[in-house]
């Protein structure tokens, strides 16, 4: 190595040493908590859109069990839109080949539980939605379990 160059590598090596080569280590949100140190939220490792389902599925699973049923056939209409905005849209370009295959099982599973669902709230059929819902928040935790990374055991 020329001479030239080893102050420059000698003064990169201790910049690299004096921070720890973490970037900045202090408070850059102003909270008094680290910025990589944030809870992680419930839709985390999701692309956006794709956790606006979680906050619905969670209020009708609370309706279906206290045993409001009136609430959950006021609730079924917001969440066949969802679901169905999320049928529609387009496979994320972040999803990994090989987990194609899982990702489209997923989605048709999850059509199936929503037309159930659908199927029973235009029929009025107030007293199965607690048991379609169960079905339909599992069939999408299990397609949501492809884009985030789960294992294929706890999927479809």
């Amino acid at each position: 190595m020329s001479q030239r160059r080893r102050p420059a590598l000698l003064l990169l090596v201790l910049a690299c040493a004096s921070s720890g080569c973490q970037g900045s280590r202090g408070d850059t949100l102003g909270t008094g908590a680290r910025a990589g140190r944030a809870a992680p939220s419930p839709a985390q490792g999701l692309p956006p859109g794709w956790g606006r389902l979680r906050p619905l599925l969670e209020r009708g699973e609370g309706f279906a069990a206290s045993g409001d049923h009136a609430a959950l056939l006021a609730l079924a209409p917001a969440l066949k839109d969802e679901g169905l905005s999320l049928l529609t849209s387009n496979m994320p370009n972040t999803l990994a080949r090989h987990h194609v295959p899982r990702f489209l099982e997923g989605r048709a599973a999850f059509g199936d539980a929503l037309l159930l669902f659908a199927a029973a709230h235009e029929q009025g059929r107030a007293a199965d939605l607690p048991a379609l819902l169960a079905r339909l928040a599992g069939a999408w935790q299990g397609w949501m379990s492809v884009l985030t990374g789960q294992a294929p055991e706890r999927a479809v």
